[in-house]
């Protein structure tokens, strides 16, 4: 019962699912509605879309199926944006750069033209169109946008304030760097190469690893000469990019143009066959003048060529007839310019002939030299023939060569299909067991992660509860806090005010002290200045004394002296005795000054220690008082903290004892439904195990069925294979050996040819020779009938004064001889006209 609803939830959620796939799928052509921009849809037509309510709605998708290439859906969305606004610039242009891509230039045009209308500053679309032009040969349309793609990013770059390089502001990740590259392009064509340089560095200062740039820069420097620069680039571009051929190609012209032909075919060869490298090598010298190279390079490629090379013959052709045409003219130079011929040809036609025989002979010669020539002609004629009915003959027989290599390579080519097509249809035997094993696997995967969510559930349902537990804690913890840090804040406080407290006291003290060392040091400054005035009497007393004793001993010698000097000295005496009692008094007077300056010092200290006393005391019994607040309070704050957090133990108590029940009753029935489900799901896997493990088996038997088929078709594949290789390798034998015959074949016509040629060519030259000659003694042959005509018509005229009729019969005679002799010297003249006008057609062989 509980499988079946097991299978029921799995069926109905695969229904959700289908139906949800079938809501995302679009409508059909039936139901779309007509736009009015079908011309932008292309050949394709609508394609089938969901119509979007709003203009952001539909680019915001058009974009989203752009980036993931879906370029169709993209183009019908842009299209229906143009519904909301037609004249959207930024959405025509898109429109045009998927038409672009997609190759369709024609639409993408109008679409970039229709953009631009509506904003002529869009860089890119005007890079676009440059581009499109350039590519259809319009070149002049081209620079037109292209420099009004230029000049408007540097308007930009202007606005920025970005370095410059030659007038121009470098570029930077938003520029137009092919208008650049391909304006370059357009200003060499032009022969504009300084302008062309600067449009190429400037674009390598933002991109200065592109190898196309660097390439068309090279080939810039080449169209002037620059052989070292052009060299210098194109390596640059190889270095970047190795598999450039424009690169490898333009760098061998550059080695054939400094006659370096060795190292021109090895990189001729970096991009082409070797005999395709001759054969270009060849053709390049030839265009350059000089045609024995070129000769040379043509006849190594078709040397090398495995096959009949028809563009090297048919440059080799063109060689030997530019070398013929050379030779004709240098002929016809020397017959014309010869002095010898011309010296020989003067003295001869000054001797005189006497007879008209020699005109008849010439006639005769001058008929004979053109049967002969007729019959050299009809042999050329022949020889023509023979050597195109030969070269028919080799591209009949090369064309049956041809044949049978193409059936070879189709009986090939349809024995691969045909192996093909047979492990094509174990690839999809392969295919739709593996698909069939991975529905089985993701089934399994689905029901696991339904179980796996279940499991999970109960854990978020666990921890959330936890969690809730922890968030309780943190509250009881942050009062907790609280409270200590109010406590602290407190003592803080007190003893803050107290240490201040003490400090001003300290520093009443302190001054107090200082008042009194101060009067003490101006007593003791007061008793050394009396106690030395004291002793300067003292000094003067026993000055006073030592002049008495020496005044007395003077007396004493003298009486008379002493008598006076007694009276003096008892005077002094009493001056002195006057003196000393004034000093005795003074000094009593000072001492009775200091001692009662001492007492008042005293009864100052006295009063100072009494007040320090009496402050101490006081500060003693504030700080008691203090001490007896902060117990009170500490003792009231441990009371409260006691009372908050028995509350809060309590609380926390009652919560998680509820809590636990709670997780407790919802822990056994989740562990319960668990069970359940961990005893369907057992079930349900065993069940697929074994499911599992029939498909395996069956899978494996027919994989081996499948490998068994595989193995017989390797090994037929291998017969055939084998047999194909043995085909194909006497056909090779047969080719090479046709070749080789054919090449022989060739050779000797060519050889053939050859000597007839240089045969015919000496007997063409000969005769040219001889006509000369006998044209000499046409013009010799004609003078001198020219002077026996007047010397006969003087003879005649005589003989007619004499007798006239007889000699009138001689004259008329005469002139019919006349008439008839002048008449066979012009036909002789037309003859060797025609004959020397033959020989000299550089056209005719």
């Amino acid at each position: 019962m509980k499988i079946n609803k097991k299978i029921t939830i799995i069926s109905t959620l695969f229904t959700i699912l289908f139906l949800f796939g079938c809501e995302t799928t679009p409508e059909t052509d039936e139901n779309l509605e007509n736009y009015a921009r079908n011309d932008l849809f292309g050949e394709k037509g609508q394609t089938s879309g969901i119509t979007n309510k709003t203009m952001e709605e539909a680019f915001q998708k058009a974009m989203e199926s752009e980036q993931r290439g879906d370029n169709d859906k993209a183009l019908y969305y842009y299209i229906q944006c143009l519904e909301f606004e037609p004249n959207n610039a930024k959405v025509l242009y898109r429109i045009a750069r998927i038409h672009d891509k997609q190759g369709n230039n024609t639409i993408a045009t109008r679409a970039y033209t229709e953009a631009l209308q509506n904003d002529n500053s869009l860089i890119l679309a005007h890079q676009a169109l440059g581009v499109i032009e350039m590519e259809n040969r319009q070149y002049q349309k081209a620079q037109g946008h292209l420099q009004k793609a230029i000049l408007l990013d540097q308007k930009r770059l202007t606005e920025l304030g970005t370095e410059k390089f030659n007038n121009y502001h470098t570029l930077d990740k938003e520029s137009p760097i092919n208008s650049y590259n391909v304006s370059g392009i357009i200003e060499d064509m032009h022969q504009n190469f300084d302008l062309a340089r600067i449009y190429y560095k400037l674009a390598l200062t933002y991109n200065e690893n592109s190898a196309n740039i660097l390439s068309n820069l090279g080939y810039s420097y080449y169209l002037t000469g620059d052989l070292t620069l052009a060299e210098r680039e194109y390596r640059r571009a190889i270095n970047l990019d190795s598999t450039l051929k424009r690169a490898w190609s333009n760098l061998g012209l550059i080695y054939a143009r400094k006659g370096q032909y060795n190292r021109a075919i090895k990189t001729f060869k970096q991009v082409m066959s070797e005999y395709d490298a001759y054969n270009d090598l060849g053709y390049f010298v030839m265009l350059e003048g000089r045609l024995d190279e070129a000769e040379y390079f043509f006849q190594k490629a078709i040397d090398m060529s495995p096959s009949y090379f028809k563009k090297a013959y048919a440059n080799l052709e063109q060689v030997e007839m530019k070398k013929r045409e050379l030779w004709l003219q240098k002929q016809e130079a020397q017959g014309l310019e010869d002095p010898e011929v011309l010296s020989e040809t003067k003295a001869e036609s000054d001797e005189p002939i006497k007879s008209s025989k020699i005109a008849q002979d010439k006639l005769a010669h001058e008929k004979s030299i053109q049967d002969e020539l007729a019959l050299v002609k009809t042999a050329q004629e022949k020889l023509a023939k023979d050597k195109l009915a030969q070269e028919e003959s080799a591209q009949a027989e090369l064309a049956q060569v041809k044949a049978a290599q193409d059936k070879l390579m189709q009986d090939k080519l349809d024995q691969e299909k045909s192996a093909q097509a047979e492990l094509a249809q174990v690839k999809a035997a392969q295919d739709k067991l593996m698909q069939d094993k991975l529905a089985q696997e993701k089934s399994v995967q689905a029901e696991l992660a339904q179980v796996k969510a279940a499991q999970d559930k109960l854990i978020q349902d666990k921890l959330a509860q936890e969690k809730s537990v922890q968030e309780e804690l943190a509250q009881v913890k942050a009062a907790q806090d609280k409270l200590a840090q109010d406590k602290l804040t407190q003592e803080k406080i007190v003893q803050d005010k107290l240490t201040q407290d003490k400090l001003t006291q300290e520093k009443t003290v302190q001054d107090q002290l200082a008042q009194v060392k101060a009067a003490e040091d101006k007593l003791a400054q007061d008793k050394l200045a009396q106690e030395k005035a004291t002793q300067e009497k003292l000094a003067l007393v026993k000055a006073a004394q030592e002049k008495l004793a020496h005044d007395k001993l003077a007396l004493e010698k003298t009486a008379q002296e002493k008598l006076a000097h007694e009276k003096a000295a008892q005077e002094t005496l009493a001056q002195i005795k006057a003196a000393q009692e004034k000093f005795e008094q003074d000094k009593l007077a000072q001492e009775k000054s200091a001692q009662v300056k001492l007492a008042l010092v005293k009864v100052a200290q006295e009063k100072l220690v009494q007040d320090k006393l009496a402050q101490e005391k006081a500060t003693q019994e504030k700080l008691a008082q203090v001490k007896a607040t902060q117990e009170k309070l500490a003792q009231d704050m441990l009371v409260q903290e006691k009372a908050a957090q028995e509350k809060l133990d309590q609380d926390r108590l009652a919560q998680e004892k509820a809590t636990q029940e709670k997780l407790a009753q919802e822990k056994a029935a989740q562990d319960k439904s668990a069970q359940v489900k961990l005893a369907l799901v057992k079930v349900a896997q065993e069940k697929l195990a074994q499911d599992k493990l029939a498909q395996e088996k069956a899978v494996q038997e027919q994989l081996a069925q499948v490998k068994a088929a595989q193995d017989k078709l390797a090994q037929d594949k291998l017969l055939q294979e084998q047999a194909v290789q043995d085909k194909l390798a006497q056909v090779s034998a047969a080719q090479e050996k046709l070749a080789r015959d054919t090449l022989t074949q060739e050779k000797a016509v060519q050889e053939k040819l050859a000597q007839e040629k240089a045969a015919q060519e000496k007997t063409a030259h000969e005769k040219l020779v001889q006509v000369k000659l006998e044209q000499k003694e046409l013009a010799e042959v004609k003078a001198a009938q020219e002077k026996l005509a007047q010397e006969k018509a003087k003879h005649q005229f005589e003989l007619f004064k004499a007798e006239p009729t007889v000699k009138l019969n001689e004259l008329e005679l005469t002139s019919s001889e006349d008439v008839q002799m002048v008449q066979l010297q012009a036909s002789s003249a037309k003859t060797a006209a025609n004959e020397s006008n033959g020989q000299l057609d550089p056209n005719k062989e």
